[in-house]
């Protein structure tokens, strides 16, 4: 059983260590070709960021710790000191240009190439082999998360969508149609075809065998009302303690419009809520692009330890989870 395009963040981001240069998928080429775009210093790492910020389960840190892979890659044949200088003054660059959540796996890469510096080690390898091994724990959350929704779908159901919904949302229909034997009909919207990677959910799905039906979000209203739609799944971007969820631009009209269809609104919530935020409300001040849903809008969040209702999401944080590489869902 071949495992579909777009299900790991290396199909979305690689690194390339024979020149020391960050590879981004162009998803604007889809489905025609699968080409990457390619950053080879700080000064256009910046444009990689926005390419994918709004992406469910964005990779922008693991861009920023490669980025700094890619300038230890530039010093490696330089003395240990200027070494590090120039490693240190990176990483404060890429914090004036990097979004905030890759601050703290930025410092964990510094670090990391600090201790290997220290040790007459490799700093690229550190680094390389640092971001790789958390792209394989994030790669494992998604998978246990759209393991357990492919468990919410029943042969013939019809879903709504918002545009790509991450990983995730690919291992949901992966596991559904490919192992499970569900016929699925995906329904996706998107506002603007080739913003954010909107239209990516579209050709990821057909390659699956899945019929999909790709519409505008004025259209919703109307499938709504003439087509059996099962429920609804959207992705967050971050989940708040109060069950409210930021999500790409526009899917609050589609959460509430398909609340008042009677229809269920599940939300993928890969690993769960910050533990430092209380209402996604604030949060979207300093957000553009952004939705916020309210947790009233919402039938349930999945999350790869479990699913909950929004009220309880908090009970996330204390919840014990099995080690990510055993999936007990099969």
């Amino acid at each position: 059983m071949s495992i579909p395009r777009v299900t790991s963040q290396h199909d979305l981001l690689r690194y390339d260590r024979d020149h020391g240069h960050i590879q981004l998928l162009d998803w604007r080429q889809l489905p025609d070709k699968v080409e990457f775009m390619t950053y080879a210093d700080i000064e256009t790492i910046s444009l990689a960021f926005d390419a994918v910020v709004m992406l469910p389960q964005s990779p922008t840190a693991f861009i920023a710790g490669y980025a700094l892979a890619m300038v230890a890659h530039a010093w490696q044949q330089r003395p240990s000191e200027p070494r590090r200088a120039a490693i240190i003054q990176a990483t404060e660059q890429l914090r004036m240009i990097a979004p905030p959540n890759a601050y703290h796996l930025l410092e964990q890469a510094l670090e990391q190439a600090d201790t290997a510096i220290t040790h007459g080690q490799n700093a690229e390898t550190a680094i390389v082999e640092f971001i790789a091994a958390k792209i394989r724990q994030s790669d494992k959350i998604a998978e246990r998360c759209g393991r357990r929704a492919a468990e919410l779908l029943d042969d013939g159901d019809s879903i709504l969508t918002r545009g790509f919904g991450g990983t995730a949302l690919n291992w949901m229909l992966h596991i559904a149609h490919a192992t499970q034997n569900k016929q699925i009909t995906l329904y996706t919207t998107e506002a603007q075809p080739y913003s954010h990677g909107t239209h990516l959910m579209s050709p990821v799905s057909q390659d699956m065998g899945i019929k999909t039906e790709l519409m505008k979000d004025e259209a919703v209203n109307d499938c709504l009302s003439q087509t059996s739609i099962h429920f609804c799944i959207i992705a967050a971007h971050q989940i708040a303690l109060d069950g409210s969820i930021t999500a790409s631009a526009g899917a609050s009209q589609i959460a509430t419009l398909v609340r008042q269809h009677n229809v269920p609104c599940y939300v993928l919530g890969y690993d769960g809520p910050k533990p430092d935020v209380s209402t996604s409300v604030v949060e979207e001040k300093q957000l553009t692009l952004v939705d916020v849903v309210p947790a009233e809008h919402i039938s349930a969040i999945i999350t790869d330890r479990g699913t909950y209702r929004p009220a309880m999401i908090s009970r996330y944080l204390n919840d014990g989870n099995a080690p990510l590489d055993v999936i007990p869902l099969q």
